[in-house]
């Protein structure tokens, strides 16, 4: 598709929907990160909730995941990525006081709030291989023709081989190389 056929696309869009059908179309159809394809299934995934039920603080975290869904995955325990969706997340508020929907107050009771993000009932046993998995999954079916909200969804079963032994076992010597080494910047 070239910059003419994008440019009638969206004069055809426009010509029939108001700009809040188009921004609720984007919002339900955006990548949020952890295979959640619009708003709703980010709620759903990042707080355990459906999306009229969120906080200020949560909607305002959402808002800032498209920007950068894998660098921005509030669910990843890795403390530098935490830094980053906390930064994203204090930059959205700062821009809704700056753009006036809500106070500087506000933005401080939110921020004071704090955010409590959804926790699966199963711990996540080693995530490198499961998100792995997970890419796998999604690429095989949509080979075979299904979408990516179809794979997040859910309902499969999927069988995987992992040594949780040797995974954690490397996991600690990584840990242990990555300790020696923060004097020269090396975190991952």
């Amino acid at each position: 598709m070239d910059i003419a056929d994008i440019d009638d696309l969206a004069l055809a869009i426009t010509g029939r929907l108001s700009k809040d059908e188009v921004l609720e179309l984007y919002l339900n159809e955006i990548y949020y990160g952890n295979l959640a394809y619009g708003a709703q299934a980010a709620a759903t995934t990042i707080f355990g909730k459906d999306v009229d039920q969120l906080t200020l603080g949560e909607a305002a975290l959402l808002a800032g995941l498209p920007q950068a869904p894998a660098n921005l995955d509030p669910l990843n325990p890795d403390p530098e990525v935490q830094q980053a969706v906390l930064t994203r997340w204090r930059q959205v508020l700062d821009s809704m006081v700056r753009e006036g929907y809500i106070t500087s107050d506000v933005r401080n009771q939110t921020l004071q709030a704090g955010l409590n993000v959804f926790t699966p009932d199963a711990p996540l046993n080693a995530p490198h291989f499961t998100v792995y998995a997970q890419e796998e999954l999604t690429d095989l079916m949509t080979d075979l023709g299904y979408t990516p909200d179809d794979v997040a969804r859910g309902g499969y079963r999927v069988y995987t081989t992992v040594d949780l032994q040797l995974n954690n076992n490397v996991e600690r010597s990584i840990q242990g190389q990555l300790s020696r080494l923060t004097a020269n910047i090396v975190t991952n």
